[in-house]
Formats: C-alpha cells, structure tokens, sequence
C-alpha cells in the first residue's frame, strides 16, 4: 500500500539530512508541541514515553528506527501510530526533531532502553 511505498522512500541519510534542515527541524518542533509533548514533555524530557534527551533508546538505535516508532507505534503502549493521523511530512518533520534531541541531556525521567551513541551530524 501506500505506506509501504512511502517507508521505502525513508532512509536513514534522508532523515539525517532532514536533522539537521533547520525548516524541517522548525516543523518538527511543531507538531511535535502541538502532538507528542502529553507522553514526552514540551521539551521531550519525559512523561508517559521516555525521554527522549538522554543517550538511550528504547526501540532500536537509528534515526529510521525513531522514525518507524513515531510512524506505526508501540503495541500495547500509549505511543500512538502517528503515520495514521498526520500527512507524512509531519511523521518526517517530528521525527527530525526527535534526533535533534538525543544527548541534549535535559533533565526529566529516568533513562530507558540501550545506551546509544549521540548522532554524527
């Protein structure tokens, strides 16, 4: 289906690339205000989800890993399938924002998941 063709488009060097587009970053921060900040904090220190400020990953280590979590979700969790709800762009956008945030270190929950390395810009 449509999403398929659409994941096949979402690289890890196509989301490096949108990390560090300081438009697509700006978008991201937005929908990510507006969406995400109840489970992550405005600031994505954690509430619900996990923070996503620290050096730990909870579903993988890529950045194409947080944008298949912010995509189709975690079963079972209040982490929603955004892929259902916004256009693609968005899901791109909020995802962007989501890697600008790792090792940003601000303080909020505990750390969850792996250890991961800060992202090579």
């Amino acid at each position: 289906g449509r999403g398929r063709a659409e994941l096949a488009n979402v690289t890890e060097e196509f989301l490096a690339e949108r990390g560090i587009d300081a438009r697509v970053v700006e978008r991201g921060k937005g929908v990510f205000t507006g969406r995400c900040g109840g489970g992550h904090g405005p600031l994505g220190a954690g509430v619900i989800g996990p923070n996503l400020t620290d050096g730990f990953q909870k579903h993988g280590a890529s950045r194409l890993d947080i944008y298949k979590t912010v995509r189709g979700g975690v079963p079972a969790t209040a982490m929603l399938a955004w892929g259902d709800q916004l256009p693609p762009g968005d899901v791109v956008a909020a995802t962007a924002f989501a890697i600008t945030l790792r090792h940003t270190n601000i303080a909020g929950k505990a750390p969850e998941g792996s250890p991961v390395q800060p992202f090579k810009k």
